[in-house]
Order: C-alpha cells, then sequence, then structure tokens
C-alpha cells in the first residue's frame, strides 16, 4: 500500500484519482480549500484511508506545516499529486521533485489503462 499527497481532491481529476486510490486500498492525504460533499462523502467510505486537509496552495508555511503533519503521521508519503503550479515543490529537492515525476508519469499510465481515470465523463472543472 502506498501513501499518496494529492492537492485538490474536491472534484476533477483530484477526486477521480483519490477515489480510485482508495478503493486499491492506498492512503491519500488529500488537501481542499473548503468542506465539499464529494469528499465528505469518500470521508465516510474510507475513514481509516482518508486524510482531508484543509489548505491553500498559495501559502508555502502551510504546504511546509501539511506535509511536516502528514509524515509525522503516515510516516513517508511515497507519491505526490500536485494539480498546480503551486509551491508545492519548494519542500522537495530537485532530485526528489524529478524522480516523483518520473513516478507519477509511469502511474499514471498504468491508472488511466486499469480504471479509465481520464474518461471526459469522470472530471468535472
Amino acid at each position: 500500500m502506498k501513501t499518496w499527497l494529492i492537492t485538490g481532491i474536491s472534484s476533477g481529476f483530484g477526486n477521480s484519482l483519490t477515489k480510485l486510490l482508495l478503493e486499491k486500498g492506498d492512503t491519500v492525504i488529500g488537501t481542499v480549500r473548503s468542506d465539499n460533499p464529494k469528499v465528505a462523502a469518500l470521508q465516510r467510505d474510507y475513514p481509516d484511508q482518508l486524510d482531508v486537509v484543509h489548505l491553500d496552495v498559495t501559502d508555502t508555511a502551510a504546504i511546509r506545516r501539511v506535509v511536516a503533519e502528514a509524515v509525522a503521521k503516515h510516516g513517508r508519503i511515497i507519491e505526490t499529486v500536485d494539480q498546480k503550479p503551486a509551491p508545492l515543490h519548494l519542500v522537495l529537492d530537485s532530485r526528489a521533485r524529478q524522480a516523483t515525476i518520473e513516478r507519477l508519469t509511469e502511474r499514471l499510465k498504468e491508472y488511466q489503462g486499469q480504471a479509465g481515470v481520464a474518461k471526459s465523463t469522470d472530471i468535472e472543472d
């Protein structure tokens, strides 16, 4: 099982990917700007796998705090999905960032093939 940190799980790709990962048995630390019924439903269905955190992804100090708390609570974060060109990259060194990009590219290809994550009907913006 893997632990993921995903920004923006309220809708669209972030929400679809979160559902898929939770169904697989992975743990997700998902960020939201505000409460959301879709996320609340996921929390009810996966209370031990989903950790929802309110976060403004433009606040570097808040990002560092959320990452530190996530690592303290869950041990190691294996994968990150940062959907915006936000400062989440500031908490990762360049080697870790490049490795994360490469892993995510491969994982997304796998997941898209297995579950059709990218179906347009699943994506809302």
